[in-house]
């Protein structure tokens, strides 16, 4: 089985600095790491973000809050603790992804789906849903 050269991977260089290589020449860096967040950018642009609900862009340093709306991938997960998925409890689509005017891949784990009538992402390809709910099936389809 051949390996596909467009699979990101991380490389650790001697420095023990993490780079990204994307593929198709495309190098990045991590651009920013603190708790549950970390945002990963192209020639200093961010570029994919994974985080939890809990996200709050003013944690991010002010040069990535006036680029985030740049961002192409967000990985999107509820938080990184499994008590709100015992108790069937997921977390609320947030609006600030519709700040997100690049945004191209969005994936979603443990979120109530009746959230999704909100969002208004025009440049979205690919939507991803992992232990998705919904809540209230009334207002879903209507």
């Amino acid at each position: 089985m051949e390996k596909d050269n467009n699979e990101g991977r991380s490389i650790i260089k001697g420095s023990g600095f993490l780079r990204v290589n994307w593929g198709d020449e495309k190098n990045g860096s991590v651009l920013f790491f603190q708790g549950d967040t970390v945002l990963l950018g192209i020639c200093s642009i961010p570029f994919a973000l994974y985080t939890t609900a809990r996200f709050d862009k003013n944690t991010l340093p002010n040069e990535h809050v006036k680029n985030l709306y740049q961002l192409e991938k967000l990985f999107l997960t509820g938080d990184y603790s499994s008590i709100r998925v015992k108790e069937n409890r997921p977390y609320e689509i947030p609006l600030w992804i519709n700040d997100l005017e690049n945004l191209s891949f969005l994936y979603l784990d443990h979120f109530d789906l009746s959230g999704l009538t909100n969002l208004r992402i025009q440049n979205l390809k690919t939507l991803i849903l992992k232990n998705a709910h919904i809540i209230d099936i009334s207002k879903s389809f209507n």
